[in-house]
């Protein structure tokens, strides 16, 4: 029996969003090549050894160096605020909250703080023991995201995978680049199937739409013929 995996758009936590930003720039961007390091694409065999191509490609790594840097300058800050936050819990014998969803609603709120407002602050989607609903996750919930990136070893996966997520939702870009990172291609607010990997972007969704199915935007049949096509 073949195993498979659905990722909807609630797979990731804002770390987890962070630690994405570096694997990107850290990770999965910039590889080693004699004494300067060449932009991910670049083939060997494509380099030319011009003055033109080596001035271009250390302009690159300058370039990437910089972001990378900064990356982790940040990173670091916020390992250590962890880290202070996991010794404060201890002495206090609680965690500290991030705080839930903003109430009351600014008027002035962006979209999907609204679309989270409309969601779990209402009947819809309330609970007292959602995070969202009340004073939100542990601070340091996440803490172990920043050593591990989420999607270092993706491309490793030879499993069928079905990624689904609404076109307007604000976190779309999870889904775009885990596809991404399994498949080598790009994409961008498109449904899309390479191999056995499918990214299935639902029109006009927004990020709380596949929650409940509100809107009957969930796409029942086609997770169904999923699971029939690769549970075999």
């Amino acid at each position: 029996m073949h195993s498979v995996e659905i990722v909807d758009e609630g797979f990731h936590c804002l770390i987890g969003a962070v630690v994405c930003l570096f694997e990107r720039l850290a990770g999965g961007e910039i590889l080693q090549f004699d004494e300067f390091r060449v932009v991910k694409g670049q083939r060997l065999n494509e380099l030319k050894t011009s003055d033109d191509t080596i001035a271009g490609l250390k302009k690159q790594y300058k370039e990437a160096d910089a972001r990378l840097r900064e990356a982790c300058a940040e990173l670091t800050a916020a390992r250590k605020a962890l880290a202070a936050q996991r010794t404060e819990d201890y002495k206090t014998g609680t965690y500290k909250r991030a705080g839930g969803v903003i109430d009351p609603l600014p008027e002035d709120a962006p979209f999907f703080v609204k679309d989270y407002y409309d969601y779990y602050k209402t009947k819809r989607g309330y609970h007292e023991r959602s995070g969202n609903s009340t004073d939100g996750w542990n601070v340091t919930g996440c803490q172990s995201f920043m050593n591990q990136p989420l999607l270092a070893w993706a491309h490793e996966i030879e499993n069928p995978v079905l990624l689904i997520h609404g076109e307007k939702a604000h976190s779309r870009y999870f889904s775009e680049y885990a596809f991404e990172k399994m498949t080598g291609v790009k994409v961008e607010g498109v449904s899309k199937t390479v191999g056995n990997k499918e990214l299935l972007i639902i029109p006009g969704a927004v990020h709380t739409d596949l929650y409940d199915d509100k809107n009957g935007k969930i796409p029942y049949d086609k997770m169904e013929q999923f699971f029939k096509d690769n549970l075999k």
